[in-house]
């Protein structure tokens, strides 16, 4: 199955230009998969605050592609709240009973 976007959050930085992150959602067997697309198109990656970890993307797991996401939106909205950031739009992009 293909990754779906389950949320899209526009934030405005310290310096006051407005970027784009993005939460995909992915179905495994059993689970779900929730990563943060940044807004250069890369993936938010274990090594992102620790060079000694692998530089593979960093998941959220969940037993509903809502769950998953929740999951990674928590951690998301917490990174901008530390950052400074300010989110000044946040889509929900799941379809109903997701």
């Amino acid at each position: 199955m293909a990754q779906e976007t389950a949320f899209e959050y526009t934030v405005r930085t310290r310096q006051k230009t407005d970027e784009t992150y993005t939460i995909l959602v992915e179905q495994a067997p059993g689970h779900w998969i929730a990563q943060v697309r940044l807004p250069d198109g890369s993936f938010w990656t274990m090594n992102r605050f620790d060079p000694k970890s692998p530089a593979l993307p960093k998941q959220w797991v969940g037993a509903t592609p809502a769950a998953a996401a929740d999951y990674a939106a928590r951690i998301l909205t917490n990174y901008f709240a530390n950052e400074g950031m300010e989110v000044i739009r946040r889509h929900y992009l799941l379809k109903a009973g997701s």
